[in-house]
């Protein structure tokens, strides 16, 4: 309610009375007018030709302080008009907590609800703009304070405009007395409440905080360690995944952060933490690599009663080992499935950071071994294709911990699967329609455009019409050829009959949009359905998808690549560069790029490989440039 749509105020040119246009209808604007009260303007619907659209004047510094102040308020400073305008360039105010203070207790004199929430929202407008500059090195200082107290009375705002005039006045007082006495402390003892160091860990994940800089880190490791002092779950958990990972402010320990994740898990029960544990035991981190299968189970089934789908199918790879409990391969293939399902939802909305590939892998492992059902090596072929079409998208996309893992273990189940999988082609071929599984079924509807061609084929359009579970993102259409080593998403899917083929379009449309399809496979009949009732019908005697032609490639094992092994002084360890000029030979001088800059470094070896050989995905590996 606070701000007009497209900053359309006006001035209603009878009374001079300023508003804000909501919306249009006809001729009408409907304009609100806040000078009767904040919480309650008044809402007119008043013809067009009766406004003209105005420009509100830019506050100046002493207007910005008196507000601040609770010296002057919304009513008096903008004329009973109660908009903001923008802040002066000329403007060199800055906020003090002295000042904020002041206006807090100017409001605890004499609160009502109306003058409270106007004070609220010039701060929630402007308080962001006008912070002071922070000062320079690690330590918390007036900027971080503000900020703090800018978001809680934010809160309270929010609070506030969520009950109107009803709202409960004794307990705003009380969270203003509170946020006084936080000021007060601050200002006359130099005291930081742990509510400030708490909102500013939840701006900034462990990672991006590595990130920002030197002076941030420290401040942020400073916060994160003054918080597990006193046992605050959130820093706990915060320091337990960094000592999991190791980065920049906390080298990787297992021992400390097992510690940290289990006070954590007494202390809330959370499945995500769990998880966590669960992979800390199942590799026997803390063990010295000795598995502990029995605490991985527990924590897993925790996790996978929380939704965690990493839980789900570790607990899917136990029962398919046998690892602490029976094995049993139809509950391993039961919760990979689960978790394929959800994830292949994701993949399909592009959401990249999905487990999708993780649990790819599974299910292609499974049709490879007969874990949970027949061995097949087609389907265990096309599985494992998804797996290394999502893995190379999530390191693009986000690049998790262990991803190269994932891309090393699905790079080398292809290469397996290729020994037992052989058949070449650029197409798949279906006698009936499996195609339509690619579009979905009974989830959503689906539409088929048609055209006749001049041997007597059909080709076929499909797309995904919308649904209201799709919040404004269309899934893709995943298109696996597994003979043609393919897999990709694609917004339409073309499809094409056997020669001599036929349809019919019921209802006198132009397409077929449909739910459901029944296939008869003596006459090669099938029919298309919508919610029950046929929309139209293909006779054929097979269909078939084509993959793109590949270019400057080899289907089976991707484009060729030249690298160069190099040396640094005093290691014996050999590094792999790409190196894109073919005069570089063994024992050449070449730059590369380090953390310290160009550093010269002598080839040891020069050697091709093939895309499929690729240790790490391609985009990862740096260059190699000859000395010229």
């Amino acid at each position: 309610m606070w701000m007009p749509i497209n900053n359309q105020y006006v001035k209603h040119i009878k009374t001079g009375r300023t508003g804000f246009a909501t919306q249009g209808e006809g001729d009408l604007l409907v304009v609100a007018f806040r000078d009767v009260g904040v919480l309650d303007p008044e809402i007119i619907r008043i013809p067009k030709d009766e406004v003209t659209f105005i420009t509100l004047p830019e506050l100046k510094g002493p207007v910005i302080k008196a507000l601040i102040r609770g010296e002057e308020d919304l009513y008096s400073a903008t004329d009973s008009v109660c908009f903001l305008g923008d802040i002066a360039h000329t403007n060199k105010y800055r906020m003090k907590p002295s000042d904020i203070l002041y206006g807090i207790k100017t409001l605890l004199i004499g609160t009502d609800i109306d003058r409270t929430a106007s004070y609220l929202f010039v701060v929630a407008s402007i308080g962001m703009q006008i912070l002071p500059n922070r000062t320079e090195g690690s330590d918390f200082d007036d900027r971080d304070i503000l900020d703090h107290i800018i978001t809680r009375l934010n809160n309270l705002l929010g609070e506030i405009l969520k009950y109107g005039a009803k709202s409960n006045i004794d307990s705003v007082k009380a969270f203003l007395t509170d946020v006084e006495k936080e000021l007060t402390s601050y200002i006359k003892n130099g005291e930081i409440s742990s509510s400030v160091y708490k909102s500013f860990l939840s701006k900034t994940t462990p990672d991006d905080a590595c990130r920002e800089g030197n002076d941030y880190m420290i401040k942020y490791k400073s916060a994160l360690e003054m918080l597990c002092k006193e046992k605050d779950a959130m820093a706990m958990e915060y320091r337990g995944y960094c000592y999991y990972t190791g980065n920049a402010m906390y080298e990787q320990d297992f021992v400390k952060s097992e510690k940290d994740l289990s006070e954590v898990y007494s202390m809330t029960g959370s499945p995500s933490v769990a998880n966590s544990l669960g992979y800390i035991y199942y590799y026997g981190r803390c063990n010295n690599g000795e598995p502990q299968y029995g605490e991985a189970f527990r924590f897993f089934s925790v996790g996978h009663a929380g939704n965690m789908t990493e839980s789900t199918y570790k607990l899917g790879d136990m029962f398919a080992r046998g690892l602490s409990v029976a094995p049993n391969g139809d509950i391993a293939m039961n919760l990979y499935w689960s978790v394929y399902n959800y994830c292949f939802s994701e993949i399909r909305r592009e959401w990249f950071d999905s487990k999708f590939a993780d649990v790819a892998l599974r299910m292609g492992n499974c049709y490879m071994k007969g874990t949970g059902c027949d061995i097949d090596y087609e389907t265990a072929y096309s599985y494992y294709l998804q797996a290394e079409f999502a893995i190379k998208k999530r390191i693009s996309d986000s690049d998790q911990y262990g991803d190269n893992v994932v891309y090393k273990a699905v790079k080398k189940a292809l290469k397996e699967a290729r020994k037992q999988y052989r058949k070449h082609g650029d197409k798949a071929l279906f006698i009936a329609p499996q195609w339509v599984y690619w579009l979905g079924l009974g989830e959503r509807s689906s539409v088929l455009r048609l055209a006749p061609m001049p041997d007597g084929s059909v080709l076929i359009e499909g797309r995904l019409l919308p649904s209201r579970k799709d919040n404004d993102v269309l899934p893709k259409i995943m298109v696996v050829i597994p003979q043609a080593d393919y897999c990709a998403l694609k917004s339409k899917l073309f499809i094409r009959t056997a020669p001599k083929s036929s349809f019919e379009i019921y209802g006198n449309s132009e397409k077929i949009v449909y739910n459901n399809v029944t296939y008869d496979e003596m006459t090669g009949v099938t029919t298309f359905l919508l919610d029950g009732i046929p929309a139209g019908r293909i006779t054929t005697e097979y269909f078939t998808v084509s993959a793109p032609s590949p270019s400057d490639t080899d289907v089976f094992r991707g484009k060729k690549y030249r690298f160069v092994s190099v040396c640094f002084e005093g290691s014996d360890r050999k590094y792999d560069y790409l190196c894109d000029d073919k005069d570089v030979k063994a024992g050449d001088k070449v730059w590369v790029v380090t953390s310290s800059g160009d550093t010269e470094v002598s080839v040891t070896d020069v050697f091709d490989r093939y895309e499929d050989e690729l240790n790490m995905p391609l985009n990862q590996y740096k260059k190699a440039r000859k000395i010229r």
